[in-house]
């Protein structure tokens, strides 16, 4: 027997994994979830971005269908997406994106 996905479950799980994510992250910064999804300041943004990050490695969401969940273009996050890669030589840094991945998916 197969199990075929219903049309309109990427979209649903794609914007639970984005709610979650941006939650999760504005929780450890001590930032609203609001502020994190309609940023104004730089730690803002840069939530924003991790957000984006864990959700495209983590859960496996491409940049396509996670900028039109956010509502921004895809080219915005695949370079927040790029630098915070870069960001994963420091292994402190590392361990804090493993963390948060974990807890976001789960």
């Amino acid at each position: 027997m197969s199990h075929i996905c219903p049309p309109d479950a990427l979209p649903r799980l794609s914007e639970a994994l984005w709610s979650r994510a941006t939650a999760v992250v504005a929780r450890h910064e001590g930032l609203t979830k609001e502020s994190v999804l309609r940023p104004r300041g730089l730690q803002a943004r840069r939530a924003r971005h991790v957000a984006a990050y864990l959700v495209s490695t983590g859960a496996g969401v491409s940049m396509r269908e996670l900028a039109r969940v956010a509502g921004v273009r895809r080219y915005t996050f695949q370079e927040a997406c790029a630098r915070i890669e870069a960001l994963r030589d420091d292994p402190r840094v590392d361990r804090r994106l493993a963390r948060l991945e974990k807890e976001i998916v789960v």
